[in-house]
């Protein structure tokens, strides 16, 4: 199978969809969290931008989880981070 250019590539979709200009401009909007488990134990970790384009997990914003916490107790947790996260910005740009 060929490798494609750059030039070559399909325009993302995303931006159309999320009434963005570009890709970047999606970024800086961007709220990113993950979730992970390791021997039973979750930890939701909220991410920050490093200065090179990338992420790195933000301490101030990450939750560690008691062991044998069940996955629908991480999942809301989750949701009501979202939430909150989403009632913040909500205000700051009122």
């Amino acid at each position: 199978m060929p490798m494609l250019r750059r030039s070559e590539y399909p325009r993302p979709l995303l931006p159309k969809y999320a009434r963005v200009k570009s890709w970047s401009a999606f970024e800086r909007g961007l709220m990113f969290w993950t979730i992970k488990e390791k021997n039973g134990v979750f930890q939701i970790a909220g991410q920050s931008k490093r200065a090179d384009r990338g992420w790195r997990t933000d301490l101030d914003r990450t939750i560690d989880f008691p062991l044998n916490t069940t996955t629908d107790d991480v999942v809301d947790r989750m949701i009501a981070i979202v939430q909150e996260e989403v009632a913040k910005k909500m205000e700051i740009t009122k």
